[in-house]
């Protein structure tokens, strides 16, 4: 059985996760040492206080301030000005 593909499909680019993940894939197999963040699904357990901390905030839908959390504003601006 062969596919068609519809030529509009065809040109569509390729996915920026998908080119992320085909460079991981060839800079490995070159020996370069790579963390590679383009999967899409970890291989890892969720980190029970990260599962906690996601069902804690699943019915909070609002937006936040545009400008940023004003606690993490407040420690940017510590880290930043202190060094």
């Amino acid at each position: 059985m062969t596919l068609r593909i519809r030529p509009a499909i065809a040109r569509l680019p390729l996915s920026p996760t998908l080119r992320a993940n085909q460079s991981a894939v060839a800079s490995t197999g070159k020996g370069q040492p790579l963390l590679h963040m383009g999967f899409g699904q970890s291989p890892f357990p969720v980190h029970p206080r990260l599962a906690e901390a996601l069902a804690a905030a699943a019915t909070k839908n609002a937006y936040d301030d545009v400008a940023g959390l004003k606690e993490l504003r407040a420690r940017a601006k510590t880290y930043f000005c202190d060094k």
